[in-house]
C-alpha cells in the first residue's frame, strides 16, 4: 500500500471515529426528549465543520491536503448520522424505549375510605399516610417502595385510593406502608394485592377531587 493510500485510510478512519464519537453525548442524555436538544447543536456544529472542510478542500484541491479534507467533510457527518441510526435501532442509552404501562396496574392495593369524609381529608390521607413531606417543604414524595398512587371514583359512598409498589420493593417497605394505611382513622377497608379489574369502582357518588388522578415515582421523582 503506497503513501497516498495510507493517508486516505488514516483520514477515513479518523473522520469516521470523530463522527461516531460525536453521538456519545446524545446517547448519554437522560432521555429521548433531552437527547433531541443535544442532537441538534452537535449536528449543526458538524455541518459547519464540514462546510469549512469542503471550502478548504476546494481551495486546496490541487495540493496535497485538498482531497483528504473533502473526504473528511463527507465522512464526519455521514458517520454521525450512521451512528445515530445504529444507536436508535439498538435502543442504546437515551434511545431506549420503555414499555408502555397501564395507568392502573392489573394487580394493586385499593383503599376504601370512610363515608362522608371531605376532600381535604382525602388529600391528607394521600400526603400524610402514603407520602412524606420533602425536607425542603416543597411538596411530598411517595413512601419508599410505592411506585404510584391513583385517586379512583367513589364506590358505594366511599372515596377510593389505589397504590402500587415497585417490583423490587422489599417486604419491609410493603408492610410499613400497609401498617400506616391500617392505622389511619380515615380508612374503612384495605384490599391488598387484588385484581384491579374486579374491584375497580364504576358507580355512584361522583368525586369532587381536585388532585391529579395519577402520580408515578421514578428514581425518586414524582411525575404526573
Amino acid at each position: 500500500m503506497n503513501r497516498v493510500s495510507n493517508r486516505f485510510l488514516i483520514t477515513a478512519l479518523s473522520s469516521i471515529a470523530l463522527g461516531a464519537l460525536a453521538i456519545v453525548p446524545v446517547v448519554r442524555s437522560d432521555n429521548g426528549y433531552a437527547a433531541g436538544f443535544v442532537f441538534l447543536p452537535i449536528a449543526c456544529l458538524l455541518a459547519f465543520l464540514s462546510l469549512i472542510l469542503i471550502f478548504a478542500g476546494l481551495v486546496l484541491i490541487a495540493k496535497t491536503p485538498g482531497p483528504y479534507l473533502l473526504v473528511a467533510a463527507l465522512l464526519i457527518p455521514g458517520s454521525f448520522i450512521g451512528a445515530a441510526l445504529v444507536a436508535k435501532n439498538l435502543e442504546l442509552g437515551a434511545y431506549r424505549e420503555e414499555p408502555m404501562e397501564p395507568l392502573t396496574p392489573s394487580v394493586s392495593n385499593i383503599v376504601l375510605l370512610k363515608k362522608k369524609i371531605t376532600n381535604d381529608e382525602v388529600n391528607s390521607f394521600w400526603n400524610q399516610t402514603l407520602s412524606t413531606e420533602r425536607e425542603d417543604s416543597r411538596g411530598h414524595d411517595h413512601l419508599p417502595g410505592i411506585r404510584g398512587i391513583t385517586r379512583l371514583p367513589a364506590k358505594d359512598g366511599h372515596e377510593v385510593v389505589e397504590f402500587g409498589f415497585f417490583p423490587d420493593a422489599t417486604e419491609e417497605q410493603r408492610q410499613f406502608v400497609y401498617s400506616r394505611v391500617r392505622s389511619s382513622p380515615l380508612v374503612f377497608e384495605l384490599l391488598e394485592n387484588v385484581s384491579t379489574d374486579e374491584y375497580m369502582p364504576r358507580d355512584d357518588t361522583p368525586s369532587s377531587d381536585d388532585r391529579p388522578k395519577k402520580q408515578v415515582s421514578v428514581n425518586g421523582i414524582i411525575k404526573n
